[in-house]
């Protein structure tokens, strides 16, 4: 994983664990597996993607090349940022390029997190092991 990669999944596990811990407080939810499809499909506070992938793949979409996505979720993701890039192009008589608009898209609040229910566990649980280390090491001091 790079480091670009990297810098993303520590904002989102950060993001989705802020709202699994607020879903978990509201006492909607009566099991851990509804608090996290809650907090999976809450909204994000970005895609969580670089404007340079994120143009790359718009751009394939574009030209109906294969986009080499697999992943459902991702896929989802992707057609929702392509679907913002539609409604760009027809507000704007302006445009300004595939990468501007790209990175204008990825920073604004996403609709939910397009990820399994696998992949947010994995990352709620990492999250709040992470943090139950920091306050250990805070309070050991």
């Amino acid at each position: 994983m790079g480091r670009i990669a990297r810098w993303y999944r520590e904002k989102m596990s950060s993001s989705l664990y802020e709202a699994y811990v607020k879903t978990l407080e509201s006492g909607d939810c009566v099991t851990q597996y509804e608090a996290i499809e809650v907090a999976r499909k809450s909204p994000a506070p970005c895609y969580f993607t670089s404007e340079k992938h994120c143009a790359d793949i718009i751009s394939r979409m574009y030209s109906g090349k294969p986009t080499m996505l697999r992943n459902a979720d991702k896929i989802r993701k992707f057609q929702a940022i392509y679907e913002e890039v539609e409604r760009y192009r027809a507000e704007h008589d302006e445009w300004p390029g595939l990468f501007s608009v790209c990175r204008e898209i990825v920073e604004r609040p996403a609709p939910e997190f397009y990820i399994c229910h696998n992949t947010a566990k994995q990352m709620i649980l990492e999250e709040r092991k992470k943090r139950v280390m920091e306050m250990t090491r805070r309070w050991v001091k």
